[in-house]
């Protein structure tokens, strides 16, 4: 399999490699016992950086359509809770017949 990869994704790579969150997988991982593993990880680029980055850039744009998803829909959340209710709690229907247009005035 053949994948290729623009700029934007090298400097992406580029950055997980240096970044906190790469150090900590590796120092962290219960899995390597030994410090000179440890240490020759962190000087290293490994197929398994490859697959943390590409993992973790996966969830990011997940994340990021779930987002957009959310900002297309707000009226999702509009109608997501109880309907309005009357004093006696019966269930109040909206009417678009009787709304007033708010930006005319009383006197037109």
């Amino acid at each position: 399999m053949v994948v290729y990869y623009d700029e934007n994704d090298l400097v992406s790579f580029g950055n997980y490699m240096l970044s906190e969150a790469r150090k900590k997988s590796i120092t962290e991982n219960p899995e390597i016992t030994n410090a000179p593993t440890r240490k020759m990880l962190l000087q290293a680029v490994t197929n398994f950086d490859m697959g943390n980055w590409h993992r973790l850039r996966v969830e990011a744009e997940r994340q990021m359509e779930q987002r957009e998803a959310e900002d297309q829909n707000p009226q999702e959340d509009m109608f997501s809770g109880e309907l309005p209710t009357d004093k006696e709690g019966n269930t109040v229907q909206l009417n678009p017949e009787n709304w007033v247009d708010a930006t005319k005035s009383e006197e037109e």
